[in-house]
């Protein structure tokens, strides 16, 4: 759960019989040990959040959109944390954190660009790992959506994409877009991406058929615990 105005994020342990007492929840900010960054309410931590596996090891990882980071002074470029997940909860160890300035990521942080107002975690060429999609609403005034691939090491920015409302021939001038992000959205805004814009994984979206995974998903027992912790 994300509480934006104080720049912080709730994680609500459950079991198999539903979710644990408050007691056992956990807040995290940016003054956590491993999350990235200084607690700062103007970052809006927390503002969008997306759950799935990213590395393929069964367990769901966490994408945090901060659309408020400042790179500069009060510019509100934004910023996208991902802590990772383990069978204890969310990990102090592995979190990353990408901006428009991040070496492979396409584009280049600016003034009120806004990165990270939605973020969405899903398997978008069917490997196995969440791959993440973030927007940020006011690049070029009109907003943009970026899609980084996921692997086993994290997400990763080799075959970074980004498309905007041109790209898909839908109105632009002061759109937001990428101002709503899940699958749906996105299935509609892909399937209009002129081929030169995409890449292999988005291709196979474009059919509205979600393709047969490539690798097999982890077997062991699921890291949902039979009881809550005391």
């Amino acid at each position: 759960m994300g509480a934006a105005q104080d720049s912080a994020v709730t994680v609500a342990r459950g079991s198999a019989s539903g979710v644990c007492a408050r007691a056992t929840w956990k807040r995290y900010t940016e003054d956590t040990p491993g999350v990235p960054g200084t607690h700062d309410t103007a970052d809006r931590f927390g503002e969008s959040l997306s759950a799935a596996d990213i590395t393929g090891d069964g367990i769901d990882d966490l994408a945090v959109g901060l659309p408020g980071r400042e790179l500069g002074q009060d510019d509100d470029a934004g910023a996208v944390d991902i802590l990772r997940g383990s069978r204890a909860g969310l990990t102090d160890e592995g979190a990353q954190s990408f901006t428009q300035d991040t070496a492979g990521v396409p584009g280049a942080a600016e003034a009120h660009d806004a990165f990270g107002p939605a973020v969405e975690l899903l398997d978008i060429n069917g490997n196995g790992y969440a791959d993440l999609a973030a927007a940020a609403v006011g690049e070029d005034g009109n907003g943009a959506v970026w899609e980084l691939p996921g692997r086993p090491t994290g997400i990763v920015t080799d075959a970074a994409l980004v498309f905007g409302p041109k790209a898909v021939g839908a109105p632009y001038a002061g759109a937001a877009f990428g101002s709503e992000l899940g699958w749906p959205a996105l299935q509609k805004n892909l399937r209009g991406i002129p081929a030169r814009l995409s890449i292999p994984s988005l291709l196979d979206r474009r059919t509205g058929e979600r393709p047969e995974r490539s690798r097999p998903r982890p077997t062991e027992e699921s890291p949902c615990p039979a009881t809550c912790p005391s």
